[in-house]
């Protein structure tokens, strides 16, 4: 008997409400401190590129493809980017139930890993904020589909260069995605048999081509390059730590704690933990299996190498593990009672916080990017009315973007380039188009911001009673800034005479 028509729309109008529940909880979500890099980045596409013109930390395709929004969503570049996030995510929730289908699974489990994702903490972390961590992560599902599509035979050579060119893509996208996509590369390379050597050759060729992004900028601007993708991830969130007096936060024991922490908060823990017991089961299980293990492994390692421990790290393993963990249960048949009862309380535990924050906001009627949004405008009237020129500056980028003042780049990473000390020389600084701790004061003395937008870093720091925007706040005081607080009561705008 056919599917009622009702049935038949069920997947697209899941996916509606999921897209719409995202962008709901984008617009009311806390703002996170990584927003800004990523926001300034788009933003400073209207005028140049990054690493050659200015400072980015991470691989580049990202601001790349998001470029266009720097002119169509003008002064509302901040809110747009949340919710192209938020869609993002919501596409790659869609793919993995697209994954699971492919690879063997029943619709019932294909949207039970569906919902895994969805509710997981790691994944709602990232699908809320305006970060770098669903566009790539969209990117690699999509990959990962079409990759299993070959595996099983369903697509040729065509599909597996789409299949590698897509994992390339993520890659491009955040460098963490390149742990995984190689991983499967490793599957496809021992599986040559089954697949055949020209599409093996073609997942190669096509994931070459999806890392052209991050040779051409290697070209053009080497070092920045270098250090922007590499350099700074291993140097300076160690430097940061130790001048903080948090060492221990760099330490195996608590970046295990706090990854394990991350990974309850959702099923991911519970389907780690059955994987790998599966897979010890039957070390010699192949197919699709040994693909998702492969990404898995991958994912997991990628999750694992960063120093200090936080939860966007370990959304590259999320596609493969719920597909994986789904597969295992459609050949288990239904979970009984106690574990419908263990997965319910693993889910209301990944969605605590988001709906916590969420709620909250909505409550009391704030949505915080479109209060920066509203601070930056208000910044811009500012310094019109007083005739003030000159570029807009502070360590929250998303909070300047929308003043109709040009951001001033050296300002671009927001807090993350500033807050380092000795990593960079004052001349590598000046190379880079960045401001540290070291070379701030000369550097604004020699070009000094029209206004410097202040409030998002003044929690106290060991020698920073006043946190990092103090320090700012110190420089605008003795030149004769004046301080005006912003109608959210929340920044504070300095003004130059």
């Amino acid at each position: 008997m056919p599917a009622p028509s009702a049935w038949r729309w069920a997947p697209g109008a899941a996916w509606l409400a999921i897209a719409v529940l995202l962008s709901v909880a984008a617009l009311f979500r806390y703002i996170e401190r990584d927003d800004g890099q990523y926001v300034g980045a788009v933003a400073l596409m209207r005028t140049g590129l990054p690493y050659r013109d200015f400072a980015y930390l991470q691989t580049p395709l990202q601001p790349l493809l998001l470029a266009p929004l720097a002119w169509i969503a003008q002064d509302w570049l901040y809110p747009a980017l949340r919710l192209v996030n938020a869609l993002a995510g919501a596409l790659a929730v869609g793919l993995l139930y697209r994954i699971v289908t492919e690879a063997g699974g029943g619709r019932r489990v294909a949207a039970l890993a569906a919902a895994c994702l969805l509710t997981s903490h790691v994944f709602l972390f990232g699908a809320t904020q305006a970060r770098n961590d669903m566009v790539p992560l969209a990117l690699h599902a999509a990959g990962l589909w079409l990759l299993l599509r070959v595996w099983r035979g369903n697509s040729g050579a065509g599909g597996a260069l789409v299949a590698g060119l897509l994992l390339g893509a993520a890659a491009s996208a955040k460098i963490s995605y390149g742990v995984p996509a190689a991983t499967a590369g490793i599957a496809a390379l021992l599986a040559w048999r089954q697949l055949g050597a020209r599409r093996v050759a073609a997942f190669a060729l096509g994931g070459i081509a999806g890392l052209a992004p991050c040779a051409w900028f290697w070209a053009i601007a080497p070092d920045a390059f270098t250090f922007g993708v590499f350099r700074y991830s291993m140097e300076a969130p160690s430097e940061w730590r130790v001048l903080i007096g948090q060492p221990q936060m760099l330490g195996p024991p608590l970046r295990l704690a706090r990854s394990l922490l991350f990974l309850v908060q959702g099923a991911g823990l519970v389907a780690l933990a059955l994987v790998v017991a599966d897979r010890v089961r039957r070390p010699r299980a192949g197919g699709a299996l040994l693909l998702l293990d492969a990404v898995i492994l991958g994912g997991v390692i990628a999750g694992a190498m960063p120093a200090p421990a936080y939860p966007q790290y370990w959304i590259p393993v999320l596609p493969a593990l719920f597909a994986r963990f789904a597969l295992l249960l459609s050949e288990r048949g239904e979970l009984g009672r106690p574990g419908k009862v263990a997965l319910s309380l693993l889910i209301c535990a990944g969605l605590y916080q988001t709906v916590a924050d969420v709620g909250a906001h909505l409550w009391s009627g704030r949505a915080p990017p479109i209060e920066a949004r509203g601070d930056a405008r208000w910044a811009g009237r500012m310094l019109d009315a007083r005739g003030v020129p000159g570029a807009v500056a502070g360590l929250a980028p998303e909070a300047l973007v929308s003043s109709g003042r040009p951001l001033d780049r050296r300002f671009v990473t927001g807090p993350f380039l500033f807050r380092t000390r000795n990593i960079l020389t004052p001349g590598e600084a000046q190379t880079l188009h960045v401001v540290t701790q070291r070379n701030f004061a000369a550097e604004l003395d020699r070009d000094p911001p029209a206004g410097l937008l202040l409030g998002s870093e003044a929690r106290a720091l060991p020698g920073m009673p006043a946190g990092l925007d103090g320090l700012l706040a110190d420089w605008a005081r003795q030149r004769g800034y004046t301080p005006h607080r912003a109608p959210s009561g929340r920044r504070t705008l300095w003004v130059r005479p």
